[in-house]
């Protein structure tokens, strides 16, 4: 399968799958972007040339949003369109998202593949944005956000917007402590995919692994 629209093929191998997982860096969560390359490696979403020896992470997503649109051949494209706090953005298409490619099941994982049955992936983008910024993720400030990601001066997604989506307040705080429990716990100066590795029981540990 093609990969995402971001990417070329000096930068990386064509991804034949991509999931998120979520980490505790240093005593802060936050979620990431993986992926699964045609070479049956695993790593961090990265923009780096694929003989790159220190690949440069792209970074903890603070928006998502999905968004359909037509392709050159008139096809239905369904995509997750993320942005990073250098206001670089990254599309992923939903035909090769795929959670259980991440290793073991979680909740987490649960919550991401239960929205996208029920083709809520809207509300599910929003959960992602809002819960990058709410207190304890990575992109939380104070004085800025409040303890559920929302920005005290109104600009942006709101609470009111998961309503309108279907969603609600309990699942969204779900959807947090959800994303919080499944964290895999590293420091800075720790591979999370390697820290992932030992956790699985279907032989990703053999498999070749970067961050």
């Amino acid at each position: 399968m093609a990969a995402p629209a971001s990417l070329t093929s000096r930068a990386q191998r064509p991804m034949n799958a991509w999931f998120l997982f979520s980490s505790k860096v240093d005593g802060v969560y936050q979620f990431n972007i993986g992926y699964k390359n045609s070479r049956n490696v695993f790593g961090g979403y990265s923009t780096s040339p694929q003989n790159e020896v220190n690949k440069i992470p792209w970074g903890s997503p603070v928006r998502c949003d999905f968004v359909v649109k037509r392709s050159k051949e008139n096809d239905v494209v369904r995509m997750f369109k993320f942005r990073n706090a250098k206001l670089e953005s990254a599309s992923f298409d939903l035909l090769i998202f795929n959670m259980k490619v991440g290793g073991d099941m979680s909740n987490f994982s649960d919550k991401v593949i239960s929205l996208c049955v029920e083709q809520k992936e809207k509300l599910l983008a929003l959960y992602l944005t809002l819960s990058s910024h709410s207190l304890g993720f990575n992109h939380h400030r104070e004085f800025i956000h409040t303890e559920k990601g929302v920005r005290v001066d109104g600009d942006g997604p709101n609470l009111e917007d998961i309503l309108k989506l279907g969603g609600s307040i309990e699942e969204y705080n779900e959807f947090i402590n959800a994303m919080k429990d499944s964290a895999i716990e590293v420091s800075k100066d720790c591979n999370v995919f390697e820290e992932m590795a030992k956790n699985r029981k279907n032989g990703l540990m053999k498999r070749k692994l970067f961050f």
